[in-house]
């Protein structure tokens, strides 16, 4: 489920830091006191002065694109078409406003606000944002496929319906044969040992490992439960 965030961004040259999949174009908005626009000569000081216009920022790597604050008076379409018929811009264009996203997953215990150190919006008398900015790291990214984590604890219900499919595999081992097929020293040890008893199943005996798992892994936005700091990974008992 994704939100707006009040906070905006002005200009098409925040494209060149945030991803399209992170900024929703509000194309019918913009600024009416600015315009971007880019010199096709070496310098348009004096047309900007003739304007009576003034250069707020010069974006140097990408094309020298100009932000031109209006005089007062000054429409934005006015602007631009005297900017365009100077032959002195190869083009020039409103200060659209675009809009920051936040993702946040539908995960009950989420979006009830109970786990509030993902994110804090002063619910049940909390302090605001003493949380980990975990949806404004969600907007980057969700997933970490590609990590395992061992959380070494009591084990972890790897059948659980929040971790089952975020469960790492033991590639060397047979389950259910009863044989230590990886050498390993312990057996039938596919999601990992527990570390408290040193079998080689995993299954959580006291509940606190699945606790822990579960804060670093749970499924994301599946409607179900909780939600982990990373929405994928491969969890380790």
């Amino acid at each position: 489920m994704i939100t707006r965030f009040s906070r905006v961004v002005i200009g098409t040259v925040v494209c060149a830091v945030f991803s399209m999949a992170q900024i929703q174009a509000q194309t019918n908005q913009y600024r009416s006191d600015r315009i971007l626009v880019k010199p096709s000569v070496p310098n348009i000081s004096t047309l900007n002065a003739q304007l009576g216009t003034r250069v707020l920022r010069t974006y140097t790597n990408i094309g020298n694109i100009q932000v031109i604050q209006l005089p007062q008076g000054t429409t934005v379409p006015q602007a631009i078409a005297d900017y365009q018929n100077s032959g002195q811009v190869a083009y020039a264009e409103p200060a659209y406003i675009r809009y920051l996203t936040v993702t946040n997953p539908n995960d009950p215990k989420y979006t009830d606000g109970t786990l509030w150190n993902l994110n804090n919006t002063g619910q049940n008398g909390g302090t605001a944002d003493a949380d980990i900015d975990a949806p404004e790291g969600w907007d980057k990214q969700t997933n970490a496929n590609n990590v395992i984590v061992a959380v070494i604890d009591t084990g972890v219900r790897y059948t659980h319906e929040d971790l089952a499919a975020n469960m790492w595999t033991n590639p060397g081992e047979i389950a259910g044969d009863n044989i230590d097929n990886d050498g390993n020293g312990y057996t039938n040890d596919v999601h990992g040992i527990n570390a408290r008893t040193g079998s080689g199943d995993p299954n959580d005996d006291y509940s606190h490992g699945t606790h822990v798992a579960g804060i670093i892994g749970a499924i994301g936005n599946n409607g179900t439960g909780v939600v982990g700091v990373a929405w994928g990974v491969k969890l380790m008992a």
